[in-house]
């Protein structure tokens, strides 16, 4: 006897909830179309454009759609042309987190070895862990101590990512954590953590690097990379040709050349987060989308 329907993701779930007939807000975490370009070769191909053709059908039989940034809006409106509507809503961050970062800046970056870390789901292309591998080698020549940590699944001990730096020869000064709990890993970050690498070609949103953000933490990250550049904005992060190691590797020793502007990118990133991405502000925002979709339905 519900009002309306909200539906996350625009496969199965949204599928089921517009069957229902009842007034349905589809949100987009993804562009379907997106993402099977980087499948389309891949033994998962099969699959893919199976579950892209159920999005787009879906998206194209949605009353009012949401995304969770202009890149993913841009691409469904290119690719899909949807009749609904569609509003961006980005994620959200909690509170505690954004306090943990507040706390982390009036204490300063911890103590030790330069640690960048990246957090990935997945040893694939599209995700792109090579590059920041191999950016780590060439930092090492002008900073030795430097380490990088990869934490996600497929980046644990003996794992894909750790049987791949070997077999280059780019092992030293990685450490393979694999997947942690949400909470470890916020807890990880915050207290070892100096720079977090974000190498993904394309992400729909990026809550790694928000993440990040919001625990006081630098950001390098894709300037094409879908939905990242969105995230960091113009002052929160170094935007680079993340296909390219050495410019990852010289933005970060840039930012070490010139701690102020690490400094900076810090404070100005954790301002950011706690401005345009909290919880508070996705929910005021969904409440809005809920109010239209209620008065469209109640109108015809």
């Amino acid at each position: 006897s519900c009002e309306f329907i909200h539906a996350h993701w625009t496969y199965e779930f949204a599928a089921a909830a517009l069957d229902s007939k009842k007034p349905t807000l589809v949100t987009a975490h993804d562009s379907p179309p997106a993402i099977l370009r980087y499948f389309i070769l891949s033994r998962y191909a099969p699959f893919w454009t199976a579950r892209s053709s159920l999005g787009v059908w879906v998206l194209r039989r949605a009353q009012r759609i949401t995304t969770v940034s202009p890149y993913c809006r841009d691409s469904i409106q290119r690719w899909i042309r949807p009749a609904a509507p569609i509003s961006v809503v980005p994620n959200g961050i909690e509170s505690e987190i954004l306090e943990k970062g507040r706390k982390r800046l009036d204490d300063g970056p911890p103590s030790g070895p330069f640690t960048m870390a990246t957090v990935l789901q997945g040893f694939q292309d599209r995700k792109n862990p090579k590059a920041a591998i191999t950016a780590l080698a060439i930092l090492r020549r002008q900073c030795p101590d430097a380490e990088l940590h990869m934490i996600g699944t497929g980046y644990e001990s003996g794992g894909a990512a750790e049987a791949w730096a070997r077999a280059k020869g780019l092992a030293s000064g990685v450490r393979f954590m694999g997947k942690v709990s949400h909470a470890e890993l916020l807890r990880y970050l915050s207290d070892s953590v100096h720079l977090l690498v974000h190498p993904a070609k394309e992400e729909s949103f990026g809550m790694a690097p928000l993440e990040a953000m919001s625990l006081g933490i630098p950001v390098v990250g894709g300037h094409s990379s879908g939905g990242v550049p969105y995230v960091l904005g113009a002052e929160a992060g170094v935007l680079v040709d993340v296909s390219s190691p050495r410019r990852i590797a010289d933005s970060v020793v840039q930012l070490l050349v010139h701690p102020e502007k690490m400094h900076n990118l810090t404070h100005s990133g954790w301002r950011r987060a706690s401005r345009e991405f909290t919880l508070e502000r996705t929910t005021s925002l969904y409440e809005a989308e809920y109010a239209k979709l209620l008065g469209n339905s109640h109108e015809s």
